[in-house]
């Protein structure tokens, strides 16, 4: 029973090393998306700004008016108020990884040039397996541990011997060439206990343990099915991450010619400003999109990494 409890404690530490590993994964590709962000806001700020000092010029030549200049404007107020918002979210997720980790809240902490690193690894749609994770394995130890109470409980009213063996030697002063102790003494007990009556108390034991050690089988049971959805449900939104990851690459990439495009009329005064600055706001919600779809897609290959017991062991 010592051995098993000393068996769940190291499971329960792995346990608690993948829960750390999620943990700092998250914080870790929070601060990359962040930077990303960052990036984003950064080159749509000098788009905007291009725009202004093409528009600024065209007003003061009188080729437009002076309201969409104005409205350009506007567009560059949010984009530094964006910009903000993201050197906040940068600096926050850096410090909270900092915390995480257990490094002091300024450190710096080297990340990624792109967001565009290989993953780790590609899910296997196949597998069902979950018989790994330490949660499981912890289970099977309950059920050991109550195997060994109930055989802990029977030994309590069956026949019980003991034998107790003692030997002593006594070696005394010599006296006229006589030594006065010199013998050796040897002790034997033998003890037996029979129990005679128990009044069921015994068999009333043994059934309860054997009714607690049944429970926890039932919620291993119940538990694994649990675990086996889970591990699908995971794999599926692995699946469904790959697709967002690369319908929203394909989206960035139409979007970025649409506002080439759009530009190109406009400067040949083909196009308005608003259908101009539409294509720009679109281009700028595609790579966000972008931008999310990949950290959903890190944040699900850890969690299918958690929930097929790969996390931890390792530690």
């Amino acid at each position: 029973m010592s051995q098993i409890g000393s068996q769940i404690a190291n499971l329960n530490q792995t346990l608690t090393n993948a829960e750390i590993i999620v943990k700092t994964d998250e914080a870790y590709w929070t601060y990359v998306q962040t930077t990303e962000l960052l990036k984003l806001a950064l080159s749509y700020r000098e788009v905007i700004t291009e725009l202004l000092r093409n528009v600024q010029n065209a007003q003061q030549v009188g080729l437009i008016h002076r309201n969409d200049v104005m409205k350009v404007q506007v567009k560059l107020n949010e984009a530094e108020l964006q910009i903000l918002r993201a050197e906040n979210g940068v600096n926050l997720s850096r410090k909270n990884l900092c915390r995480i980790i257990g490094i002091p809240l300024d450190s710096d902490i080297t990340i990624p040039e792109t967001f565009d690193e290989p993953l780790l690894f590609t899910p296997d749609p196949s597998a069902t397996a979950y018989t790994d994770r330490p949660e499981y394995a912890m289970l099977e130890k309950h059920i050991e541990l109550k195997e060994q109470q109930i055989k802990l409980v029977q030994s309590d009213f069956m026949p019980q011997a003991g034998v107790m063996a003692n030997y002593g030697y006594m070696n005394g002063l010599t006296l006229n060439g006589e030594k006065l102790l010199d013998r050796a003494a040897l002790t034997a007990i033998v003890s037996v206990s029979i129990p005679l009556f128990q009044w069921g108390e015994g068999r009333n034991k043994v059934r309860a343990a054997q009714l607690e050690r049944d429970v926890i089988k039932l919620q291993r049971d119940d538990i694994s099915e649990q675990m086996a959805l889970e591990l699908l449900q995971t794999l599926a939104r692995c699946k469904e991450a790959e697709l967002e990851v690369l319908l929203t690459a394909r989206s960035l990439e139409q979007a970025q010619e649409n506002m080439k495009v759009s530009g190109d009329r406009y400067a040949e005064g083909m196009e308005t400003l608003a259908n101009f600055l539409e294509a720009q706001t679109v281009w700028q919600r595609a790579w966000t999109e972008h931008i999310n779809a990949k950290t959903r897609q890190r944040f699900n290959q850890t969690y299918y990494l958690r929930v097929a017991g790969k996390l931890g062991n390792d530690f």
